[in-house]
Parts: C-alpha cells; sequence; structure tokens
C-alpha cells in the first residue's frame, strides 16, 4: 500500500517549507516493520532513510573478534550517519540496519542527497548535523568501552528505562553484548552474577528488573 505525506509529516524535521513539498513531491515513503533488515554490511548504498516514525538500530559485525557491536540507534527527525558517510564517501555500508520497533520512513535517493546540499541550506545543515552526532555516538562508545567495566556498563544500559517497577526486557544474551560492546560469554557471566546479587532475575530470552528500593 502507498504511504501519501504532507509538509506537517515532516515536522521533525527543520527544513525549509519549500524543501519539505520537494520531499513530498519527489520522495518515496515506505514502512519497516520491526526485526526487518533494511540495509545490510557491505551492500552499496544508494538511499538514507528519514525517520517519521519508529527506531532502527545500527551494528557493525568485526570478522577477526567475532563479535557484532551496536554504533546508534536512529529514530523519528533522524536519518542514518552510517549511510549518510557512504553515500558521501561513495562507499558500501560499514553496518546492518534492523528496525526495533515499526517504523515509517522517507526515502531520499543519492542523487537527491548530493544536489540539495547546493540548493537548499536546511538540508547542508541537517547532514553536518547527521554526521557531527554519529562521530560523538562513536566517540561516546568508544569511552565508555574503555572506561567502565562491563557490570558498569549493563547496568547503565538498565538505568536508561524507567524501572520503577519490576519490568523484563526482552533481549538475548547476545543482542545485550552487541549494545555494550563485549562477548556474550562475558555478559552472561556478568548477569549470573547480578541475578546472585538479587538486582536481577534470568528467563529464557527475558531479564527481569526488580525495582529500586
Amino acid at each position: 500500500m502507498k504511504i501519501t505525506i504532507n509538509k506537517r509529516d515532516l515536522s521533525a524535521f527543520q527544513f525549509s517549507d519549500e524543501l519539505k513539498q520537494k520531499i513530498v513531491d519527489t520522495c518515496e515513503v515506505v514502512q519497516q516493520k520491526k526485526d526487518e533488515v533494511a540495509l545490510r554490511q557491505g551492500e552499496k548504498v544508494v538511499r538514507i532513510p528519514l525517520y517519521l516514525s519508529g527506531e532502527s538500530i545500527l551494528t557493525h559485525y568485526n570478522i577477526e573478534r567475532d563479535k557484532k557491536y551496536t554504533i546508534c540507534r536512529v529514530g523519528r527527525g533522524e536519518t542514518c550517519p552510517t549511510s549518510l558517510s557512504s553515500i558521501l564517501t561513495n562507499q558500501c555500508s560499514p553496518v546492518t540496519g534492523i528496525a526495533v520497533q515499526d517504523a515509517i520512513k522517507v526515502i531520499v535517493p543519492t542523487r537527491h542527497v548530493l544536489e540539495w546540499q547546493s540548493i537548499y541550506p536546511t538540508w547542508s545543515k541537517f547532514l553536518i548535523k547527521t554526521i557531527t552526532l554519529g562521530y560523538t555516538s562513536v566517540l561516546e562508545k568508544f569511552h565508555q568501552n574503555m572506561s567502565k567495566t562491563v557490570e558498569e556498563r549493563i547496568l547503565e544500559f538498565f538505568s536508561n528505562g524507567d524501572f520503577t517497577e519490576i519490568r523484563s526486557i526482552r533481549m538475548t544474551h547476545q543482542e545485550l553484548a552487541s549494545e555494550i560492546g563485549t562477548s556474550r560469554v562475558v555478559v552472561s557471566r556478568v548477569l549470573k552474577n547480578l541475578e546472585r546479587s538479587g538486582l536481577i532475575k534470568l528467563r529464557r530470552g527475558k531479564i527481569m528488573l526488580k525495582a529500586a528500593g
């Protein structure tokens, strides 16, 4: 089913009215279901997505270490920084993009990504902001991995939610390892220690978080 939008649907983006109308008139809108892969590592990048809703996770697989790392998340009002970088440098995608929520996205092909830089100042500003935020996210991940223990990173990941009561997270040990940048074996060992301390309970495919206090 074809999805149609208007300029109001682009309210999360700080674009000029002229650019918003251009996007409405020339770009395709698609829906991505949860767990659907939109782009795989190593594929040629021919477009960038503008997220109207939903969220995706970008992961990179390191062959030498046989590990998968979460690079960042992309949601409403954003685009994929690695796809943008790949287009600007004419390289293949360094990541795989997987939806963690159903998403609706505007697809901007390469020719528009490049042409609009010299035509619309708000587009050029958006691209610069995207590259900057993507670079900052990678640096923060690197700093976190270098300065904090695995237990500290796991607890920090859990604390990002509002856990005022017992809550379950549907996540495998491998998925958690990818989020914080370590191996599944290490994550499993640390989770067992946290369970013995009474902070969590482990279930198949779930991690039960206990309420503070």
